[in-house]
């Protein structure tokens, strides 16, 4: 195992996804759930959640934010980065992004003094989306420039 690596940049990458996403993550579910809740029968029609489009914000902020949770692990026990995380960091910057774009498109429209806790948390999930998405294009750059300097 290599100690070290887990202080080298592409871990210190890592860190900041992961825990932008774990916000991104608990702001969307929070206020999901409190807003929901609040719902005679608990939970919306298929039709007025917008389905589709929720599936996407969720599978975003759960699937991208578990699978990022590898890395760290992987750096431990001797990974070295290339062209798996550039293809991984590239998706999750592009799925990142059209989510937050989606939280704050369908949260930001209206009258602003009248937004209720559950659209301020989604706003705030959809800003941390979105900077989620830089640091990934961030660290897509990295390790392409270091990738690039290797193979010289």
């Amino acid at each position: 195992m290599d100690a070290k690596a887990l202080a080298k940049p592409p871990a210190v990458f890592k860190y900041g996804e992961i825990i932008f996403g774990l916000l991104a993550l608990s702001l969307f579910r929070a206020g999901y759930e409190s807003f929901y809740s609040q719902l005679p029968f608990g939970r919306a029609s298929p039709l007025v959640e917008e389905l589709n489009k929720n599936l996407v914000i969720h599978g975003t902020l759960v699937g991208l934010f578990l699978s990022t949770l590898i890395f760290p692990f992987a750096l431990l026990f001797g990974h070295k980065t290339g062209s798996m995380e550039l293809i991984h960091g590239g998706v999750s910057a592009l799925f990142y992004l059209a989510s937050g774009a989606l939280l704050f498109k369908d949260f930001t429209q209206g009258n602003a003094e009248s937004k209720i806790k559950f659209h301020k948390m989604m706003i705030a999930s959809g800003a941390f989306c979105i900077i989620l998405a830089l640091v990934f294009i961030a660290d897509v750059v990295f390790v392409a420039l270091k990738w690039r300097r290797a193979s010289d």
